[in-house]
Formats: structure tokens, C-alpha cells, sequence
């Protein structure tokens, strides 16, 4: 093999591994600290806009449009 490359096959899986080690990193930690992110006091969700003033997140303003993406299986079948 070409010592080139196994040299972008090793820098390639540090690379990889370093990444998995601090997301799992990131993992424990949100298992032990708490969050001072901005909550919206009606659901719990993160807000995404510190300075909103709503009491629910958009999703949750929102659901009706969750499952938008089911209705085209509630149609019947086109005659095409």
C-alpha cells in the first residue's frame, strides 16, 4: 500500500475519533450540569430567541404542522 495512504486513513480516524470523544464528552456533561440556556416557561424548550416573549416554543405554537407530512398517505390513489 501506499504509505500516503495510510497516512490519510490514520489522520482521517484521529480525526473521527477525537470528534466521537467529545460529543460523547458533551453527552456526560449535559447528564450532570444544568442547562443555563433560556427556557420557554410553557413547554421547557430551548428558546432560540433569548429575548421572545412567548410562554410556548413553535413547535408546540405550532403542531399542526407536524404532521404535514403525512397527509399525502391519507389520499387515495391516483388513477394516473
Amino acid at each position: 500500500m501506499d504509505p500516503f495512504l495510510i497516512a490519510v486513513i490514520i489522520v482521517l480516524a484521529v480525526a473521527l475519533l477525537a470528534v466521537t470523544a467529545y460529543m460523547e464528552w458533551i453527552g456526560v456533561m449535559n447528564l450532570f450540569t444544568m442547562s443555563s440556556k433560556p427556557r420557554y416557561p410553557g413547554c421547557g424548550h430551548l428558546k432560540a430567541n433569548p429575548t421572545s416573549q412567548s410562554t410556548r416554543c413553535w413547535h408546540c405554537r405550532h403542531d399542526r404542522f407536524e404532521h404535514a407530512l403525512h397527509v399525502p398517505g391519507h389520499h387515495a390513489p391516483s388513477s394516473h
